[in-house]
């Protein structure tokens, strides 16, 4: 849909990039399509649709932060997030399916695992666009 365009955004500031491990020299930000066993810290993006109506998609963003405990990636994992958050609330970016895809508010939670050593948090916005198919034909 627009994961491209959202893995460009992030992996375009290097703040959050500081904070996250690399994959064949690139920051490891994913989409659904991970490698089995990416190096820790490591994002991982899902992107569910909605119709509203027929001009108007409402998106779901999700970006799971994927880490592992210590003091040190504790605090990382959380200054990760929040730079996320930074960078995508009330963003507004453009693919070649849609146009103005907006994000709205984000809520980020916490994920327990089953391994002790974990630190896992969703964040996940709301996000509206309209195709430009539409948009072409106004």
């Amino acid at each position: 849909m627009y994961e491209k365009e959202l893995i460009a955004r992030l992996a375009g500031d290097s703040e959050l990039v500081s904070l996250l491990g690399t994959y064949n020299n690139k920051p490891c930000i994913f989409d659904q399509e991970k490698p089995k066993t990416p190096p820790f810290p490591y994002l991982v993006i899902r992107i569910e649709k909605y119709g509203v109506d027929a001009a108007v998609s409402k998106f779901t963003t999700v970006i799971d932060y994927f880490g592992h405990t210590s003091e040190r990636s504790r605090l990382q994992a959380r200054q990760a997030v929040e730079r996320i958050e930074y960078l995508l609330k009330y963003y507004s970016l453009a693919s070649e399916r849609y146009s103005d895809v907006r994000h709205y508010e984000c809520d980020i939670i916490p994920v327990p695992n089953e391994d002790p050593r974990a630190v896992q948090y969703s964040v996940r916005f709301d996000a509206r666009a309209v195709e430009s198919k539409w948009i072409k034909q106004i």
